[in-house]
């Protein structure tokens, strides 16, 4: 009988675990697509920022202190990721180029892979290539532009919190 309540447990702890893990994951990306949120810097706690709140294609995107203006809020149409300073205008690696250090800009949503975007471990990986993450540029620290960087793992400027 000792045995069977170390397994049952056992299996609680883990189930336990494993619905404390999910609830965490799922609270991490908002739950409807119109749903608005920042996207904050674990390692500074900065906010992901259409640099100068320009609602123009081909603006740059930067960390910056968070305030919560328009350039600072997003949402989700499908697996990109939209602005609210204008829905036409989606978080983009400039010219689709799926090559480390390209620089991360709002474009005209087009649906392409250079918009498209999954929130995996805490990162924003990019459709172009599974090894491509949103990275803030030498950290995530104010003014820092913003572009895609082989994913490591690491907890520094490839660490985003979603938060609605």
């Amino acid at each position: 009988m000792r045995k069977a309540n170390r397994r049952t447990r056992t299996t609680m702890a883990v189930t336990g675990l494993v619905a404390a893990l999910t609830a965490g994951l799922l609270a991490a990306a908002p739950a409807r697509a119109d749903a608005k949120f920042r996207i904050t810097a674990y390692e500074s706690w900065k906010c992901l920022d259409v640099r100068g709140g320009v609602s123009a294609p081909g603006q740059d995107v930067q960390v910056w202190d968070c305030h919560g203006g328009a350039g600072q809020r997003w949402s989700w149409r499908g697996t990109s990721i939209v602005s609210d300073l204008r829905p036409d205008l989606c978080l983009d690696v400039r010219g689709g180029v799926a090559t480390p250090g390209q620089d991360v800009q709002i474009w005209n949503c087009n649906g392409g892979a250079g918009q498209r975007w999954t929130y995996r471990s805490g990162s924003l990986v990019s459709d172009l290539r599974p090894d491509l993450c949103l990275d803030g540029r030498g950290g995530a620290g104010r003014g820092h532009d913003v572009q895609i960087w082989t994913c490591n793992g690491a907890i520094g400027s490839q660490r985003w919190y979603l938060e609605a």
